[in-house]
């Protein structure tokens, strides 16, 4: 279902009057009568309702850059006469509060308009709506903004340029952007009327939005076009699209969308800088990129020190355990060296060469009372290491 909004514009994007609006109440007449038993069944009097007859679309251009075409408008004339449901606000899941009985094509200041005839029960109240404070409303000029919902299987939006289905790949042009020196706009096609209704204003047209958003995507739509659009339509464009609809692209514009996405990029890791202190993003990526080096150099040290491990332990030594501690957050660099320069001197001592013996400092809280850590016998070791990693894991 598509909502259609009260506000038109011209083509040059100025603001024009909108007809699309109830003013005031008339007195129902036994015609009416007769016609509303004929559509409904009902058999009321005139002191029973109220009858208001507001104009609900046209075929001037509106605030989202569509225009109504004849299908639809003829449509929405023919629905009209055979009871389309008066709402409030586009609730669908509310009941209605009247109901239309009748509907003419009008000429409003060049605009070609469609006129409803529509009828409410007096002293009726129904889904918090009383149907008397509305017609107050009505009277008073606070409640006058109309609006339908039109769709229908065959309904489809035409390009105002080119001609071919507005979601057609082969149709690059977005309603409300200017190509060369023409605004463009969609007609809509072959609609019908779901219902109209009361409305604060204009509804948004989900269709048009769903084409300047997969455009601008696409890297189609100029930074001007899209801040044009969403001040007009006040609702946002730019970002991920909800609907992806093909467009054909060369390479120029792939580049473009390449570029757009490196600078929203950009934007993220500026956001992020600021929320660590950083001052610059070019300073966010220099220390992201030492960061990197960081973690490789951990990497290469952690490989060495293993395999110093197995060469001074050989068979003994507890490969998976080691390698589990050595990548622990809270072991140090200077830690994985203490370790390597360890196994290093167990290999010069093993094979007769001895070594000056160290204990990494990050392990200095687990040796036994009195006793070194590289003193301890090997399975000692292992031990206090599984302790180590328990009480890591435990903080």
């Amino acid at each position: 279902m598509i909502r259609f909004g009260t506000g038109n514009i011209s083509a040059e994007g100025e603001s024009s009057e909108a007809p699309v609006m109830v003013s005031g109440l008339l007195e129902a007449t036994e015609e009416d009568i007769a016609i509303i038993s004929a559509v409904t069944g009902a058999r009321l009097t005139p002191d029973q309702i109220y009858i208001l007859e507001p104009v609900v679309t046209s075929n001037a251009l509106d605030a989202y850059f569509t225009r109504m075409a004849e299908s639809s408008i003829l449509n929405y004339v023919k629905d009209a006469a055979q009871g389309n449901p008066l709402m409030t606000g586009h609730d669908t899941m509310r009941l209605a509060i009247g109901r239309s009985f009748a509907g003419r094509l009008e000429e409003v200041d060049g605009a070609l308009c469609v006129r409803l005839r529509d009828y409410m029960l007096r002293d009726h109240h129904v889904d918090g709506n009383s149907t008397d404070d509305i017609a107050r409303g009505i009277e008073a000029g606070v409640n006058r903004d109309m609006s339908i919902s039109f769709g229908g299987p065959d309904h489809w939006y035409r390009c105002g340029i080119c001609g071919l289905n507005l979601f057609d790949e082969n149709c690059p042009h977005c309603p409300g952007v200017v190509y060369g020196e023409e605004r463009a706009f969609a007609w809509v096609e072959d609609a019908h009327m779901i219902e109209h209704s009361i409305v604060f204003s204009g509804a948004t047209p989900g269709a048009v939005i769903r084409k300047a958003r997969s455009l601008a995507a696409s890297g189609m739509l100029t930074k001007a076009d899209i801040g044009f659009l969403e001040d007009t339509w006040r609702v946002r464009i730019a970002g991920r699209s909800l609907f992806n609809f093909p467009c054909k692209r060369n390479k120029q514009e792939k580049a473009k969308e390449l570029a757009s996405s490196s600078t929203a990029q950009d934007i993220r890791l500026g956001c992020e800088a600021r929320s660590l202190g950083i001052e610059s993003l070019d300073q966010l990526k220099d220390l992201s990129e030492r960061a990197k080096l960081g973690d490789l150099y951990r990497k290469e040290l952690i490989e060495t020190a293993l395999a110093e491990g197995i060469r001074a332990r050989g068979k003994a030594f507890n490969k998976p355990l080691w390698e589990r501690m050595f990548h622990e957050p809270g072991l140090g660099i200077d830690d994985i060296k203490g370790f390597c320069t360890q196994f290093k001197a167990e290999s010069r001592e093993k094979f007769g060469r001895g070594g000056r013996k160290i204990t990494p400092p990050g392990l200095a809280q687990v040796n036994l009372p009195g006793q070194r850590f590289d003193d301890l016998p090997k399975t000692e070791q292992d031990r206090q290491i599984r302790a180590f990693l328990e009480r890591t894991k435990q903080g």
